[in-house]
């Protein structure tokens, strides 16, 4: 009797551990069911590049049902797991709600945005974490320079030529780097814009930025985003956004409408409903090999091994 193996994600995990499968398992021995809220997979490093319009939105995702032929695709939201009993419950697309049994479960759920409690950062406040957001704010940027183009005042019109991001990591610096690269040419249409300026800052709360990277490469990112007129400022942290601007640490007051959060992510929400164990940031806890010990917190037989891999993993 054939494994029934679930993926919950269609992530890079999700994605690569189904066509994994595929490749390693015969059709004979396991039926895999991936599901996912989307019907492709989101190639989320060259998302600053959407942003920037130096890729077309549609070059940055890769349809799940041309990659994975032998895997089930099922469209919809994870909304609870039993390992118990060995279901994961799913709220598909047409809205059924049904419950798919497994042998083994790969978690792989991925994460979102990493949002803090500061005043106006939701309301007021943009991610760069999906195509959605890509392309709202490359729709954003232009709005704003026609805004500020039809504005006499120039200290308002300055308010839609500001431009925050908060968070210097790869996101950040390259998402600040293609979007004030595509402004740079859109913005000789506009002849107020052009005479006035705009101005691009980076607040980054740690001593450095792009602190993935040694040193000298932090230094020398640093250096070139500094030649080309950008903002750098570290050690800072953002304390108040508002629609015309933001607060910093030090108090200063920028103006800007576009204000851009990039610092961090954490585990989908999704991966609370799983009833699994957590380590304190929400992560799933799981051995040396990627498995997950004890399914069931309290202890207990499960009814299927489960697995987690990814940013949802620890």
């Amino acid at each position: 009797m054939a494994w029934q193996v679930v993926v919950a994600g269609g992530g890079f995990g999700g994605f690569y551990a189904a066509r994994a499968l595929e490749r390693l398992l015969p059709a004979q021995s396991a039926h895999v069911t991936l599901v996912n809220e989307g019907n492709f997979l989101l190639y989320t490093p060259l998302l600053p590049g959407a942003a920037g319009a130096t890729l077309d939105p549609r070059h940055v995702v890769v349809p799940l049902r041309s990659q994975l032929r032998r895997t089930d695709l099922m469209i919809g939201s994870v909304t609870h797991a039993d390992p118990a009993r060995g279901v994961l419950g799913v709220s598909r697309i047409d809205g059924e709600q049904l419950e798919l049994g497994y042998d083994h479960l790969i978690v792989a759920l991925g994460s979102v945005s990493r949002t803090l409690p500061i005043p106006g950062l939701a309301e007021h406040a943009t991610g760069l974490k999906s195509l959605p957001d890509a392309t709202a704010l490359r729709n954003q940027m232009l709005n704003c320079l026609d805004i500020a183009e039809s504005i006499e005042d120039p200290a308002r019109r300055s308010e839609y030529l500001g431009f925050v991001f908060v968070g210097a990591g790869y996101a950040g610096v390259e998402g600040l780097a293609e979007l004030q690269d595509f402004a740079v040419q859109a913005i000789e249409l506009y002849p107020r814009c052009r005479a006035q300026g705009m101005r691009w800052v980076l607040v980054e709360a740690k001593e450095r930025i792009m602190q993935e990277v040694p040193p000298s490469l932090s230094e020398f990112a640093e250096a070139e985003l500094r030649g080309r007129g950008i903002e750098v400022l570290t050690a800072t942290t953002l304390t108040e956004v508002t629609e015309r601007g933001v607060s910093l640490s030090a108090g200063q007051r920028i103006s800007a409408r576009t204000v851009v959060w990039t610092a961090g992510v954490k585990p989908s929400p999704a991966v609370a409903r799983l009833g699994l164990e957590l380590d304190r940031g929400g992560r799933v806890l799981v051995n040396r090999t990627m498995r997950v010990d004890r399914p069931l917190p309290g202890g207990g037989p499960a009814a299927g091994v489960v697995w987690a891999i990814g940013d949802c993993a620890a």
